[in-house]
């Protein structure tokens, strides 16, 4: 389980858009899901793509913006498009006629991917993470480059070493460390609440990497307070995209006021 994303409090820089359902693709007897798009690159599907399935009304979904699910296959090295979907596959299985969109370019009923000289991404294993868009981490990556529609070059990459904090496994852990450890007895009284905006950056080892004050409150010794706190973290996720670190920042906003200071203080 992720870290909760509480508004202004805990949220992370790139949750600004739903996910998006990627497309499948069937190799070496396995479905998989396929985090490339090959028909956004083809030179004449743009002009069908509204009205794939007979309608301009087919069912459509924020998690679906491209208005379609495409199912792929490998067959000898060779990537075919095999079916194309409503955006509510795999409850609703209705597809678009291949013959009528692509005349006299299916081979066995199959659409050959000459057109493409691109890499797939192919996520294998466990999934390790989640969140918006295609930013999801699975135990292994393949990257397969086609030429002309057939692999040209193979790629696996490893991110086994991807391993989340006990602030991601429990929702109010990090609140609970933060306010706990702020020294509030060397703190002035606050009339007014403080708040200093952060940033925490995640690295290659399970601890913030760096911490950066996003908006300071122009009181140093808040600013102080909460830089030392958030940088003490003892334990924080760290992620592997592509067989490297892959550098996430959550927004975190340090709030100092009377209330907190009474529930956190130390006696």
């Amino acid at each position: 389980m992720r870290l909760l994303y509480l508004l202004f409090l805990l949220s992370p820089i790139w949750a600004l858009a739903t996910g998006q359902a990627p497309d499948r693709l069937i190799w070496q007897g396995d479905t998989l899901p396929l985090y490339t798009h090959p028909l956004s690159s083809h030179p004449t599907f743009k002009q069908h793509s509204k009205t794939l399935f007979g309608t301009p009304q087919a069912p459509f979904n924020t998690s679906c913006w491209r208005g379609y699910i495409a199912e792929w296959e490998i067959q000898h090295d060779t990537l075919f498009l095999v079916n194309i979907y409503t955006c509510d596959y795999p409850s609703n299985k209705t597809k678009a006629d291949l013959n009528a969109l692509f005349p006299n370019q299916l081979i066995r009923e199959k659409l050959p991917a000459t057109w493409l000289s691109a890499p797939l991404l192919v996520p294998q294993g466990k999934l390790l993470y989640y969140t918006q868009s295609y930013i999801a981490i699975h135990e292994k990556e393949i990257e397969l480059t086609l030429k002309k529609g057939i692999i040209a070059h193979f790629q696996e990459f490893d991110n086994s070493k991807t391993q989340l904090s006990v602030y991601a496994e429990k929702n109010d852990s990090l609140l609970n460390y933060v306010y706990s450890h702020i020294n509030w007895q060397l703190l002035p009284d606050l009339p007014q609440p403080v708040k200093v905006f952060a940033e925490i950056l995640s690295g290659s080892r399970p601890f913030p990497d760096s911490v950066l004050l996003l908006k300071k409150s122009q009181q140093a010794i808040f600013d102080n307070e909460a830089l030392r706190v958030l940088t003490s973290i003892p334990s924080w996720s760290c992620y592997y995209k592509r067989g490297v670190p892959y550098p996430i920042g959550y927004y975190f906003v340090v709030i100092f006021d009377e209330n907190r200071r009474k529930k956190y203080a130390k006696p």
